[in-house]
Formats: C-alpha cells, sequence, structure tokens
C-alpha cells in the first residue's frame, strides 16, 4: 500500500492506540456487551471521531485511503470499537454532505469531538436496508415534520445523541425518501431492547422507535425524495 508519510504517521498512532488502550478491554467488553466509552474518548483526543468533518467544523476532513487506514488500526484493537466510529462518521459525513450552513454549524463542531455520538438510521425490520419498503414515514405539519415508525439494528443506538434518519415523506410512495436529523432525545423517540448478538457483542446495536416524533423542519437534510 502507498501511503504518505503523513498517512504512515497517523496509522502508526492508532496502531500504538489500539494495541495499549483498545485491545486490553476488548475481551471484558465483548463478555459483557459494554462499549469502552473511555476508548471513545481517547480516540476523541486522537481527532479520530472527526475524519468526515470538514476542518472549517473542527475535523480532519481526511481522504478515504486515510479514512481506512484508521478503521481497520481500530479494528485491529478491537472490531466493535471500529463498527462504531464508522457509523458515526457516515452520520457526520451526511451532514457534512447534504446540510446546510446553519445544520453543519449546529451538529458538526460537537461531534467532531465525539459527542454527541452519531447513529445511521435506515434498516428496518420488514425492509431490511431497502428503502424503496421502509414504512417509517416524516409527515410534514406547518413549520414541522411528524415522525412514525421503527429502525432495526442501530449501530450505536443507545449510546447516540443524534439520527441520521431516512423516512418517506409518503408511505406508499417509494421515491418520497428523506434524510433527517432526529436529536435523540425527542419527545416519543424510544430505544429499543439491545440485540444479543455472536459478535461484535461490544457494539451497542438496538432498535429505535419513533412515535409522533416531532422535528423542526429545518431537521431535513435532503429535499423531499
Amino acid at each position: 500500500m502507498n501511503l504518505s508519510d503523513e498517512q504512515r504517521a497517523i496509522r502508526d498512532v492508532v496502531r500504538e492506540f489500539a494495541v495499549e488502550e483498545i485491545r486490553p478491554t476488548a475481551t471484558e467488553c465483548d463478555e459483557n456487551q459494554t462499549f469502552p466509552e473511555e476508548v471513545w474518548d481517547g480516540l476523541a483526543e486522537l481527532d479520530m471521531t472527526s475524519l468526515t468533518v470538514p476542518e472549517e467544523y473542527g475535523g480532519l476532513d481526511v481522504g478515504r485511503l486515510t479514512y481506512s487506514v484508521v478503521n481497520e488500526e481500530v479494528a485491529y484493537g478491537m472490531l466493535s470499537v471500529a463498527t462504531a466510529l464508522s457509523v458515526h462518521c457516515l452520520a457526520t459525513s451526511c451532514i457534512a454532505e447534504f446540510g446546510d450552513e446553519d445544520q453543519r454549524e449546529r451538529w458538526l463542531p460537537d461531534m467532531a469531538e465525539g459527542r454527541p455520538v452519531g447513529a445511521f438510521a435506515l434498516s428496518e425490520p420488514q425492509a431490511g436496508s431497502n428503502p424503496a419498503e421502509m414504512t417509517t414515514e416524516a409527515r410534514r405539519e406547518g413549520d414541522e415534520y411528524v415522525i412514525n415508525g421503527k429502525k432495526q439494528w442501530i449501530t450505536n443506538g443507545e449510546r447516540s445523541g443524534v439520527v441520521v434518519l431516512f423516512a418517506k415523506t409518503d408511505r406508499e410512495d417509494p421515491r418520497s425518501v428523506t434524510q433527517f436529523v432526529v436529536p435523540k432525545d425527542a419527545d416519543g423517540l424510544e430505544v429499543g431492547k439491545k440485540e444479543d448478538k455472536l459478535g461484535l457483542r461490544a457494539s451497542d446495536t438496538t432498535s429505535l422507535v419513533f412515535d409522533d416524533v416531532r422535528i423542526p423542519a429545518e431537521n431535513r437534510l435532503t429535499e423531499e425524495g
């Protein structure tokens, strides 16, 4: 692999962190199905929670190769942590790519520092990851959207503070899938039971239930559909 001097330096720092800080926690966290939050805070101190955040919002904004190298090295320590990190970075990349200036200013600086943790809510119990078959609906009511539905197998489902949500603005129209940002503390948003998995047991994976969750219209990331 042809890495630059900077990429090799980042790789070596993350590998050292994986060996010294992540691996020693792996067995206990896997057995107890607990996520090592102190490890997450350590990654944040290394700026690894800001990989897909633009520099003007406090991020590193690395390229795909560097991003892949970091995730590979974190996974060398514990795959559950790498999974959580990749989903957090997926959420920040959605906000960076599709959000307007106000949305980016509101969410990205804090997420770059590791809190709130991001989640990515696409999959559903009856639809899997097929957006056309999803039934979660975000119905426009004045200056708000009212969200109803259930998402399944959501990484960082319990520990996240912000959710990038995919929902239809018209449940009967498969072309109406739209992205929204939903604060985790929104009224009507409940975290379901944690999945009891055979692997990745330290990665918190839950359902998310939306029961008349109201968010302001400005929390819509993309145009409807």
